[in-house]
């Protein structure tokens, strides 16, 4: 819901798969809208071949679905670096 992501006070940062039918293009499109509305600190990134929770658990004998699988993890790992490192 808009004021789910509206009321995100933290920066964020979400990696989305294109197979995924809960995050569709006009879903992904308003949620970044809010974001950028909001003035808020966020990073997308929108991953092919991915599944929903393709970044715990996909088929990763498909090369599409390895490299999505890979780079959410290095997302996740840079943001933390960047956002969160020092603040534990």
């Amino acid at each position: 819901q808009p004021a789910e992501w509206d009321a995100i006070a933290s920066p964020i940062s979400i990696a989305f798969g294109d197979l995924d039918q809960s995050s569709t293009p006009e879903n992904r499109t308003n949620i970044e809208e809010i974001f950028f509305e909001g003035n808020k600190t966020y990073q997308t990134s929108l991953y092919s071949n991915a599944e929903h929770g393709f970044a715990v658990r996909t088929n990763l004998s498909v090369p599409q679905k390895a490299f999505a699988q890979e780079g959410a993890y290095f997302q996740a790992v840079r943001w933390l670096d960047a956002w969160v490192k020092g603040d534990i």
